[in-house]
This record gives C-alpha cells, sequence and structure tokens, in this order.
C-alpha cells in the first residue's frame, strides 16, 4: 500500500497539476509529457484563501486565450540546442477570468489523445471537469459553500461512480482535510494539512481507513513562498523521497534534483531548466538538461493573448 502512495504522489508532483486533476498526458509511444506546463510550484492540491486562477498557478503573464505546448527530443544543431523529433503537445483554451476551459493532448503526429473540458458557476467556481479518450470517459463534480470553498466531489469513470471526496477548512480558509471514499472497494483515506503563518502547507498526512498513517510529506519555502523542497516519508518516519528546486527571477523552475530516502541523488530524475522569454515575460521556450548537463528536451510554447 505505502509503495504505491509514494508512486502516485512522485508522479502527481512530476506532471503538471491543478487543484482538480491530474492534466499530464502521454503521447503515442509512451514518452510522458512533463515540466511542460511550466508550473512555477509543484505540489500536493491544497486549497487556499488566496485566490488564483489557473494563469496565475501556471506562472503566467497576460490576457491569454490560449497556449501550446509543443514538446521535442532536444537536438544540437551548429553548437546551438533546438527542437528535434516532435513527442507530442499540449493546447490549453482559457476564459475571460484566466481559467482553462479546454485541454486537448497530442500526439507527435498532432493527433488528438485526449481532452478534459471545464464548466463554471456564476462565482467561476470550477462545476464539472470532463476527460475522454478512446477507452476513458471521466467526470467529476465540485460542490461549494456559501464561501466559495470546494466542501464536495464526485468522480465517475465510464458512467459508473467510482470516488466521492469531502473537504474540510479552517477559520482562515485553508483547507485541512480531505476524506475519499471509493466505491467499488468500500475502501476509505483520509488526509491532514497543516500551515505557517503566512499560509504556505507545510505538512501533509495521509491515513487509510484504519486511522493508520501512511504518508507524510513536507515542505519547505524560500522568501517569497516559491516551494523549494519535498520531502516523502512512511507511516513509520522513514525518509523515502526529496526533491529540491531553485527558481529564476521570473519565478520559473530551474532546477529540480531528486533523492533517494538515504539522500542519495537520483540521476535519472535530476534536472536543469533554461528558458527564452516572450515581451509579456512568458516563457516561449524550455530547454531541459540532464544529470550529465546533456540537453534531452526541448519545449515551445506558443501563446495567444486576447485583443
Amino acid at each position: 500500500m505505502i509503495k504505491y502512495l509514494i508512486a502516485g504522489f512522485l508522479m502527481w508532483n512530476l506532471m503538471a497539476c491543478t487543484t482538480d486533476e491530474n492534466t499530464g498526458g502521454t503521447s503515442a509511444n509512451g514518452t510522458a509529457l512533463t515540466n511542460e506546463m511550466g508550473d512555477s510550484t509543484k505540489k500536493l492540491p491544497t486549497a487556499s484563501p488566496k485566490f488564483e486562477n489557473d494563469l496565475a498557478k501556471k506562472n503566467l503573464n497576460g490576457k491569454i486565450e490560449s497556449r501550446e505546448v509543443l514538446v521535442y527530443d532536444a537536438l544540437i544543431k551548429d553548437g546551438y540546442v533546438t527542437n528535434g523529433t516532435a513527442k507530442g503537445g499540449i493546447k490549453t483554451t482559457y476564459n475571460a477570468f484566466g481559467n482553462k476551459v479546454n485541454l486537448l493532448t497530442y500526439n507527435e503526429s498532432k493527433k488528438v489523445v485526449s481532452t478534459w473540458k471545464y464548466a463554471y458557476d456564476a462565482s467561476n467556481n470550477l462545476l464539472e471537469s470532463n476527460y475522454s479518450d478512446d477507452n476513458v470517459r471521466r467526470k467529476i463534480s465540485y460542490n461549494y459553500n456559501d464561501k466559495n470553498q470546494l466542501t464536495f466531489s464526485e468522480e465517475s469513470v465510464n458512467e459508473k461512480l467510482v470516488k466521492k471526496t469531502t473537504y474540510v477548512y479552517d477559520e482562515v480558509g485553508n483547507e485541512i482535510g480531505q476524506e475519499a471514499s471509493f466505491v467499488e472497494s468500500k475502501g476509505k483515506s483520509r488526509s491532514e494539512h497543516t500551515y505557517d503563518d503566512k499560509g504556505h502547507l507545510r505538512e501533509t498526512n495521509i491515513y487509510d481507513e484504519k486511522e493508520t498513517l501512511q504518508l507524510k510529506q513536507l515542505y519547505t519555502y524560500n522568501e517569497v513562498g516559491q516551494e523549494i523542497q519535498q520531502s516523502i516519508f512512511t507511516g513509520d518516519n522513514t525518509p523515502t523521497y526529496k526533491r529540491k528546486s531553485e527558481y529564476d527571477a521570473k519565478g520559473n523552475k530551474t532546477k529540480d534534483a531528486a533523492f533517494t530516502g538515504d539522500g542519495v541523488v537520483n540521476p535519472s530524475d535530476t534536472y536543469k531548466y533554461k528558458y527564452e522569454y516572450d515581451e509579456n515575460k512568458n516563457w516561449a521556450t524550455q530547454i531541459r538538461y540532464n544529470y550529465n548537463d546533456v540537453a534531452d528536451q526541448f519545449i515551445e510554447q506558443k501563446i495567444t493573448y486576447f485583443e
């Protein structure tokens, strides 16, 4: 059970995430489209009294109508890093409030392999997320209280209810707990979150249906509130994973270093990033370098702005 929880947490933190679902994709040849979304931070889904739209969560500026992220192998040509073999991409469309309304994932041949569609209420709260691909239809419905706090969600797969989740908040609006029940297995899990006086998530504890602690995750931030370290422990407080991050002046991640529970660096999960920016200070290209400082991924971000 523990190894599955850890694997899930690591995958969540590697993919582009939102508070509602995983929006990462995979190309037809199985290449994961990770780190392409340009998140300023990556952490477990939480609620906060500070409202951020989807563009702010991605550290993006301006009135953006859509953004297309194209992922390639890196190619060294005439001493410069450029785009090589296409691996796939993601195109996201936003409403005037900066929240996504459509998200398409496509493969290296530009064939759409999955879609997300989003619906909102009059207060711009997310009411429904709908995912579809060739085999799966996934729907998540959300309910809110009079403070516009998410209190309950239901998830269905292929029109069959699979999961119900309730959410609890403290007096200042931080989400301090979730309880999930799984319909088919009749299992349950519960999470608790604690925050510092600045509203930063500091600790998450995951319990099983017997109230046994299964997983603990700790977070550390720099002086401007960017997450610079995540540490994962099993229920008996054994360290299993650590990730350290660095950022540039524009708030985009420039380094991710992963470590085992013994503190040994994991070369296959350690990267550096370099960017070029457009006139709106949004990144236009991202080059990823592996542990040996060899460029292995080239990403373009094409943004269309509202007029």
